[in-house]
């Protein structure tokens, strides 16, 4: 997969994918960042980052999304 825009999270997985690589069952993540983080509040480091139950539900995706 390519960068991420600018501000979007851009966690991949599966993590031993190589970039530009044929994307057979890759993900990437589209959350927002957090403000002075590498990922969105799912993918960032904890120990980095504080992680709020109501931060974490607001980046929840619904239901129909992850289907």
């Amino acid at each position: 997969m390519s960068d991420s825009p600018p501000g979007r999270c851009g966690y991949t997985w599966p993590d031993d994918h190589e970039l530009d690589d044929d994307p057979v069952h890759q993900q990437c993540c589209w959350r927002e960042m957090l403000n002075d983080a590498e990922y969105c509040v799912w993918h960032a480091d904890p120990d980095e980052v504080s992680k709020s139950g109501e931060e974490l539900q607001q980046a929840h995706v619904p239901p129909e999304v992850r289907e």
